[in-house]
């Protein structure tokens, strides 16, 4: 059942997430910074497709380093979470 809900599509990005999945994506990913982390999630809930989001998700992971050994499995589960809001 968990892996079923893990896939359910995603209207709006700013209401998926759990408070402990939100504060990890903040701490981690978009260094302690919860404004960027919400104007990007705004940002995206506006694009009609992945394709469309894929050149912001480049951006901001470069720009948070993303791509680090400590923060890439991470990454990996907000892209995830993101993908599901393109279904």
């Amino acid at each position: 059942m968990s892996d079923k809900l893990s896939e359910r599509p995603v209207t709006d990005l700013t209401k998926a997430m759990a408070i402990n999945d939100r504060l990890q994506y903040v701490n981690e990913l978009f260094g302690k910074d919860a404004d960027a982390m919400n104007e990007t999630l705004k940002l995206l809930n506006k694009l009609e497709s992945f394709d469309q989001a894929r050149s912001l998700l480049l951006s901001v992971a470069e720009q948070y380093r993303w791509a680090d050994e400590e923060t890439v499995d991470v990454a990996k589960t907000f892209i995830k979470l993101i993908r599901r809001r393109y279904h």
